[in-house]
């Protein structure tokens, strides 16, 4: 297995249930299609997404290179409103940010994360807009975008 699949697996079994605050969240199982999740996953819920990857080896003899790995944290949170009253709204807005927030703060310190030490920097990339997922506007998402440079054995 490579150093990847441990990572991925640490981050969405244990590292990000572990975020303060996150322990509530629910585990989406299709992040790559928001619409595909139950509602019940949709009210406060989590996952990862994977993107492009990148690999270097050093120019120096060595056993190993690094994969910049594309990781993304998709959150979304419901929104319990009436036409009159978006405060609801707001509130999930605000929720969605300080959770994408409390993301950003813990990756820059891996050492606090119980995430294996074959991570060699996490650099945070940016963070969509917030974005409605079905068309009845009962939840909104956002993502967390991220590059994770990981050693890999040759």
């Amino acid at each position: 297995m490579s150093n990847f699949s441990t990572i991925f697996d640490q981050l969405v079994d244990t590292t990000i249930p572990a975020l303060t605050g996150f322990s509530t969240k629910t585990k989406l199982s299709n992040p790559y299609d928001l619409a595909d999740n139950d509602e019940g996953q949709l009210r406060d819920g989590y996952g990862l997404i994977i993107g492009a990857a990148d690999e270097t080896t050093p120019q120096y003899m060595c056993d190993f290179t690094v994969v910049s790995q594309e990781i993304a944290v998709v959150l979304t949170r419901v929104v319990i409103s009436t036409p009159h009253n978006t405060t609801p709204l707001d509130t999930a807005v605000k929720a969605l940010v300080e959770d994408a927030v409390t993301i950003r703060k813990d990756f820059y310190n891996p050492d606090q994360l119980t995430i294996p030490s074959n991570i060699e920097k996490i650099q945070f990339n940016n963070r969509s807009g917030i974005e409605y997922i079905s068309d009845e506007f009962k939840f909104v998402a956002t993502t967390v975008f991220f590059t994770f440079d990981i050693k890999e054995s040759l």
